[in-house]
């Protein structure tokens, strides 16, 4: 499946209002969460 840059920063925006995280603070949760969780083995992009 294929998702836009666009798609999937609409995507981690309503992950974030639905969770009531913003800002870097909530990039950093979310990123913090999915290493915690092991999601990052699902990702098929390089997380720096």
């Amino acid at each position: 499946m294929y998702i836009s840059v666009d798609g999937f920063q609409a995507h981690i925006y309503q992950i974030k209002k639905i969770l009531n995280i913003s800002g870097t603070v909530g990039k950093e949760q979310l990123i913090t969460y999915a290493i915690d969780n092991n999601l990052l083995e699902f990702a098929t992009i390089e997380c720096a």
